[in-house]
């Protein structure tokens, strides 16, 4: 559980998310304008990305490397660190999210990733969060119902109709959150052959991501010198 004192003191950074593959329509929204997602475009808190017949991986700060199938919409909720305690929380709208961690997250560090029905509470490990919105529409993933499945190490979900209502999981088994009751079971064959697709997730070396940030941070820092010269 996060130790909300972390984040309670007014010192806490950005952190930022960054796409490393696009293929086909992938759009995001970032402060009411939408433009089109590109390799390095950067994702801060309460953006969302929207793809439509195309899919994105991001990499979430130095932590995460997610998989945005088509069709999927995805918000960034709560990104943000304090030393080394991260706060990540994203919400999954609809469509399929493949995430896997790739970087040990600390003690104070929470990441959370919520569908509709759920909530995964993340320490490290590799899983699928579902929320299909249209079961009969035909396209990646369109035959996994909502749900959140663990392909390696473990995940805590948690009913959000019913908070009461938890489930620790491990690896090859999953709950189905489809109408607000959990169902837990052990994954099928072809939720197995969709977990391939972790076998594929390219991570962004670090170098680079401490290159790309510290380039984010300097253009905000601009925009900021440029609003504050017009207010004057």
């Amino acid at each position: 559980i996060l130790n909300q004192s972390v984040f309670s003191d007014g010192n806490e950074k950005d952190l930022i998310s960054v796409a490393t593959f696009v293929s086909g329509d992938v759009t995001y929204k970032h402060g009411g304008k939408i433009d089109k997602v590109k390799i390095n475009t950067v994702f801060g808190k309460e953006d969302e990305v929207v793809t439509k017949a195309g899919k994105v991986d991001i990499q979430v700060g130095p932590t995460a490397v997610l998989r945005l199938n088509n069709f999927t919409t995805l918000k960034f909720k709560e990104l943000y660190e304090i030393g080394d305690a991260q706060k990540i929380k994203l919400s999954v709208n609809s469509g399929n999210v493949y995430t896997k961690i790739i970087k040990k997250l600390t003690k104070n560090s929470e990441f959370n990733v919520e569908n509709d029905n759920s909530v995964a509470g993340v320490r490290g490990t590799e899983f699928l969060i579902s929320e299909t919105k249209d079961m009969k529409k035909k396209y990646d993933d369109s035959d996994v119902e909502p749900g959140i499945y663990v392909n390696d190490g473990s995940v805590e979900a948690e009913n959000k109709k019913n908070p009461s209502q938890k489930e620790s999981l491990s690896a090859g088994q999953e709950v189905v959150t489809k109408g607000g009751e959990f169902k837990t079971g052990i994954l099928e064959e072809h939720i197995k052959q969709k977990m391939e697709i972790f076998k594929t997730l390219d991570v962004m070396k670090e170098e680079n991501y401490k290159l790309l940030k510290e380039q984010n941070k300097k253009t905000r820092s601009m925009m900021d010198d440029i609003l504050k010269g017009k207010n004057n």
